[in-house]
């Protein structure tokens, strides 16, 4: 992917983060939460395919589950509790479930007015 190697600036870029930050500002987010969403958004994605390409589109991705129950299979059972407890969801994080879990949590939180956000209080 050319944008990972290097920048890419030019109209096409440019012309597409206007098209996305219009609808955007019409619903009522601020053109500067928009772009930070856009790129929260983009980032995510391009992070998530190259997480996913090797582990589920390079390999089959019954492979890829058998290697992880290989090397659970290495250690006692008592060293690794919760991680046996998940052994048949661990294939499945790289898959397309993980990627709507995770693009549905990040947008909830884009929603949210940053000026509004309160985080608790430390202990």
């Amino acid at each position: 992917m050319i944008f990972l190697s290097r920048p890419v600036i030019g109209p096409g870029i440019l012309r597409g983060l206007e098209a996305l930050l219009g609808p955007l500002a019409r619903a009522g987010m601020p053109p500067a939460q928009g772009v930070r969403a856009v790129y929260a958004v983009l980032t995510y994605a391009t992070g998530f395919v190259a997480w996913e390409i090797p582990r589920t589109r390079r390999q089959p991705k019954a492979t890829y589950a058998a290697g992880w129950r290989r090397e659970v299979a290495y250690l006692p059972q008592s060293e690794l509790p919760f991680v046996a407890s998940v052994l048949d969801e661990l294939p499945e994080v790289a898959g397309e479930e993980q990627f709507e879990l995770g693009l549905a949590a990040l947008t909830v939180g884009l929603a949210i007015n940053p000026e509004e956000r309160r985080w608790p209080e430390p202990r």
